[in-house]
């Protein structure tokens, strides 16, 4: 048989083409090869390290299709068709993406500010800033953050996010679609400026938004010794008519206790007569217990004489190898301690829905008992609670009694990083610390902290079907780590050799790949689709605007906009913070045939000193802010058909002035002065409401 010269080049080019398809499948891509990959993903004869089973599985092939891992096969057994990139495992090690279960995005504007702050100190001078970007500022701050996120191997995260303006929640949104870091975005309750029922409009409408793009939005009712007992009762309402879970900051430091058991004292003292006998029977109890000690030391010394006892008492036989009053030493030191308001939280409905209990650091045993019968998630910062002197949360406790532990590593203000090896190393040496010599649960060790970091975290975020393991059907957020590294060598001939040198060993630079969303996000331990220096050095430049236009000499913020209505059935709402220097000049014409309703309010408190408060919460908590404290005026009328209003705030000092008027000749000026605060300085705010409603 022979060939012509045609058909041998013809089979000569298919056999180097075949050549160099291998040839490809064998060579690392580069960065430029991976920037531009566009179809399905195959990772070849890699070792998988999965936290569900206890396994380092070595040989293994991971194939991605349209974002999703469709198979995990050994390598060898299955051919695969239509592969755009393959990615040689050989040299790493694969890991599901990091789950961190509570984060504040936005605080990469605040990073390494006040570290020497306790946190109710600490509080005001990282808020400063954030309420003075623009929307695109908050957009660009958030992207950047989930960028650094993906750089430590964080694919999702629970954002508590901060919220002075509409929109600035569908910015989170945007930031986490486009960088591919996928969760939760939790909305701050009394940092919302809006009505009840518009509240619940407006969460509905934003929720939607989030699923939509495989996202999910969570409430967070604000930790309850911050805030009046009244705003604690409607958050956890807006949790419960939405379906959703909560995710708060509870029992964070000592200061908590105190600033608990004083604003229980205050609301009894002026609301008491008026409860109801089983809301008062608890908040009378709460008032009963002993002020927590003045010296944190020995608040300190109390919560860890409770985790200690809480660990001897788990084991058996602990009678017998304990001295009788040394144990009773631990009890007397232990009973120094303030109130809880976990049974309080249980009494309003709080863990109906689903509760991420973050940092917890103050919880007893008693807590503990109702977090494990209500299914309570932990959310463990070790990183914040050591950087703001808040304490060690009893994870070793929380572990025997069966409650499940997350991973958060708080904001970026609050242990200047977003870096999850970093807090699973911390979680593991704080609580050694604590217990010393007493033994710790099986739990803690490094396979129970990595299913922390991953699995756990997805069933707390509501998505254990979808992220945490590296599994058929789930989306492909994967980490690579580089088996290479200083950080993952020497691999001892010990059964758990791989594992711990993750937890204990690794840093953010012994991450050589990410994929999130089926992409790959991090090659070589640079951003594939983003400019790292580019984004960091914009963060400066949005701090440097926010801190400028915080100075009232200086031009602040501008809402500047005109409003149609057309005979749509859709409310337009309007929310924002303004500052003296601020100025509004807004526009509302009624283009429509009927009248229109308009809403304004105009306050200088949270949820306009209980005006926004939901009827039930009304009727079942009664406040009233105290007389001169605050101010909060209210507006309603109806604009006829062809006319219009305007609603101008000038550029000015105190008092800022409000102005609201119509072309028919309706005029008024609203007032209103802002105290001065040492602590928060020019955080202090005013806010504004707009809700414009067509005539049904």
């Amino acid at each position: 048989m022979s060939f012509s010269g045609t058909t041998f080049l013809l089979l000569t080019f298919i056999a180097l083409g075949c050549q160099h398809s291998a040839f490809e499948r064998n060579r690392l891509p580069d960065l430029d090869r991976v920037r531009s990959q566009k179809g399905d993903i195959c990772i070849t004869n890699v070792t998988i390290v999965d936290p569900v089973s206890e396994k380092v599985i070595s040989g293994m092939d991971i194939v991605i299709r349209s974002g999703m891992i469709e198979s995990v096969h050994p390598t060898g057994t299955e051919r695969y068709e239509n592969i755009d990139l393959y990615i040689p495992g050989e040299g790493f090690y694969a890991m599901p993406g990091f789950v961190n279960t509570h984060t504040h995005l936005w605080q990469h504007l605040s990073r390494s500010v006040s570290p020497s702050a306790q946190l109710q100190q600490w509080i005001p001078k990282v808020y400063l800033p954030s309420n003075h970007v623009t929307e695109q500022e908050f957009f660009e701050l958030n992207l950047a953050a989930c960028f650094d996120a993906l750089l430590h191997g964080i694919t999702s995260v629970n954002d508590w996010t901060v919220n002075a303006d509409e929109n600035k929640f569908e910015q989170v949104l945007n930031a986490m679609v486009e960088s591919g870091v996928g969760g939760v975005v939790t909305w701050p309750h009394t940092a919302v400026f809006l009505p009840a029922e518009i509240q619940l409009m407006e969460f509905n409408r934003v929720r939607r938004r989030a699923v939509e793009n495989g996202r999910d939005l969570f409430v967070g009712h604000l930790p309850p010794e911050r805030i009046p007992i009244p705003f604690l009762y409607d958050g956890i309402q807006l949790a419960r008519k939405s379906g959703v879970p909560i995710s708060e900051h509870v029992m964070e430091n000592v200061q908590c206790q105190r600033d608990w058991h004083r604003t229980v004292t205050a609301y009894l003292g002026q609301y008491g007569e008026l409860l109801r006998p089983d809301d008062l029977l608890f908040l009378r109890e709460i008032a009963a217990t002993p002020f927590p000690p003045s010296i944190d030391l020995i608040a300190a010394m109390s919560q860890n004489a409770r985790i200690v006892l809480g660990l001897i008492n788990a084991r058996p036989g602990s009678d017998k190898l304990y001295n009788r009053e040394d144990i009773q030493y631990l009890e007397k030191l232990a009973a120094q301690t303030g109130p809880t308001y976990i049974p309080f939280l249980e009494h309003l409905g709080a863990f109906d829905n689903g509760y991420l209990s973050v940092h917890s650091s103050l919880v007893g045993t008693d807590d503990m008992e109702i977090f494990k019968r209500r299914g309570v998630v932990i959310s463990h910062n070790p990183e914040s609670n050591s950087y703001l002197s808040s304490g060690i949360a009893p994870i070793s406790s929380f572990m025997q009694a069966g409650i499940p532990v997350t991973i958060g590593t708080d904001g970026s203000a609050s242990n200047d990083r977003i870096d999850m090896l970093s807090a699973m190393r911390l979680m593991s040496h704080l609580q050694k610390v604590v217990a010393l010599n007493v033994p710790l649960t099986e739990d803690m060790n490094s396979w129970g902290i990595l299913r922390s970091a991953t699995i756990e975290g997805a069933r707390a975020l509501n998505m254990e079907d979808r992220i945490g393991s590296i599994e058929p059907g789930k989306e492909a957020d994967i980490i690579l780590f580089n088996a290479g590294s200083f950080g993952l060598n020497p691999v001892s001939e010990f059964e758990n050799a791989i594992s711990d040198l993750i937890v204990n060993s690794t840093e953010a630079r012994d991450i050589y790949g990410v994929i999130a969303d089926g992409r790959v996000k991090v090659w070589n331990n640079r951003l594939v689709h983003a400019d790292e220096e580019k984004l960091a050095l914009r963060i400066t430049e949005i701090r440097a605007n926010a801190v400028a236009r915080s100075n009232r000499e200086n031009e602040g913020r501008n809402w500047s906009e005109e409003l149609k209505i057309n005979g749509g059935s859709d409310p337009v709402v309007r929310y924002r913070s303004i500052y003296p220097n601020y100025t509004i000049d807004v526009g509302i014409r009624n283009n429509g045939e009927k009248l229109a309703g308009i809403n304004i309010v105009f306050s200088d408190a949270e949820k306009a000193a209980g005006l926004f408060l939901a009827d039930e919460t009304k009727e079942r908590f009664p406040y009233e802010d105290p007389v001169g404290m605050t101010k909060t005026y209210v507006l309603n009328m109806e604009l006829a058909p062809g006319s219009s209003m305007k609603l101008i705030k000038e550029r000015g000092d105190m008092p800022m002035k409000l102005e609201v008027s119509t072309d028919l000749g309706f005029s008024e000026t609203f007032e209103i002065t802002l105290d001065d605060d040492p602590e928060w300085e020019w955080a202090m705010r005013g806010n504004v409401y707009l809700g414009v409603f067509p005539a049904e």
